[in-house]
């Protein structure tokens, strides 16, 4: 068997479901259309499996095939709105649209702990190396930090006036961005609770947000169309972008500081169609490089730059980066 070759495959098997997660196509793996922006998708950190929400449960599917594995079911009562798989791999986590958290082993679809405490739907979950591992963001407003082995809330971070409609940890797990729909965005300290700071203003609700390479950096993206650059230390905004792309999704730093890589979604002028197109925008001159990637991508020569942009999100988003 060539070691290599089998290597190599997985690492491809790896980056198409990231495109899924990264465009927002978990359903092209079951050819029933694209599902609702908000649901959290993962992938194994071997890059072996896909998790999606499945109802009121979670579907495991190899990422080499397609093929289903298993599906986790039986203790949600409510839609599964977030998945996420724990740094090792050997645990799933799951929450609902009742504020439910159901941690799974993922070897054998056994059920290994319940989290409660969040009073509404989950939004997304995030994970870290160290206790607490594990943080949680609710359309209650809080964000939870959970021990994920003892199955135990270490805090709770409240100061959101709105839901909160994601999570994001710098690269050293030391500070965590939430976002929400009172169109702000919040910077903590993990190990403390403590807030650091409070970023205003986009003037709609901010859907998500990711740190560069160093942690010094933030991006966020929001309904008004924006996508802003904050400098972390001082919560002042460097830049803002502003095109005709309607509501930011969801958006990816590249490490170095240089690009966002954005899904957004707004309805074609000419066709009068929804499209939600893959984006890059370059934070150094605030334009928009590429305006849809996919697209441009199929067209492009081999050597085009903008790949080895993809490239690097979609290997963080895979847990497969090289």
């Amino acid at each position: 068997m060539d070691c290599s070759s089998s290597r190599s495959s997985a690492w491809h098997a790896a980056m198409r479901a990231a495109l899924l997660i990264l465009a927002g196509l978990p359903a092209a793996m079951t050819g029933c259309g694209v599902p609702p922006p908000f649901t959290q998708e993962d992938i194994s950190p071997d890059g072996g499996l896909f998790a999606s929400p499945d109802g009121a449960g979670v579907i495991l599917r190899r990422t080499d095939s397609e093929r289903p594995v298993r599906t986790l079911s039986g203790t949600h009562d409510a839609p599964v709105l977030a998945v996420h798989f724990n740094g090792s791999g050997d645990r799933l986590v799951s929450g609902d649209g009742r504020g439910k958290i159901v941690v799974w082993n993922p070897q054998d679809g056994k059920i290994l702990g319940t989290l409660a405490g969040h009073s509404a739907a989950i939004r997304q979950i995030a994970v870290r190396a160290s206790i607490p591992d594990l943080a949680s963001c609710s359309e209650d407003g809080t964000i939870k930090l959970w021990d994920l082995g003892a199955f135990r809330e270490v805090r709770t971070l409240s100061g959101h006036t709105g839901p909160v409609t994601g999570l994001a940890f710098a690269p050293d797990g030391r500070t965590l961005a939430s976002t929400s729909a009172d169109r702000t965005v919040k910077l903590w300290d993990v190990d403390s609770g403590g807030l650091l700071r409070t970023l205003r203003g986009h003037a709609a609700a901010v859907r998500a947000a990711d740190f560069d390479g160093l942690g010094t950096l933030l991006a966020t993206g929001s309904d008004d169309g924006t996508i802003k650059l904050w400098d972390v230390m001082t919560g002042r905004e460097l830049r803002s972008m502003l095109g005709s792309r309607g509501p930011v999704l969801n958006l990816f730093m590249t490490r170095n500081g240089r690009w966002v890589l954005a899904y957004q979604s707004f309805t074609d002028p000419s066709s009068k169609e929804l499209t939600r197109p893959l984006s890059i925008w370059n934070l150094v001159t605030g334009d928009l490089d590429v305006p849809d990637y996919l697209f441009e991508a199929k067209l492009a020569p081999p050597d085009w730059p903008y790949r080895a942009v993809f490239q690097e999100v979609a290997a963080r988003a895979a847990h497969q980066a090289r």
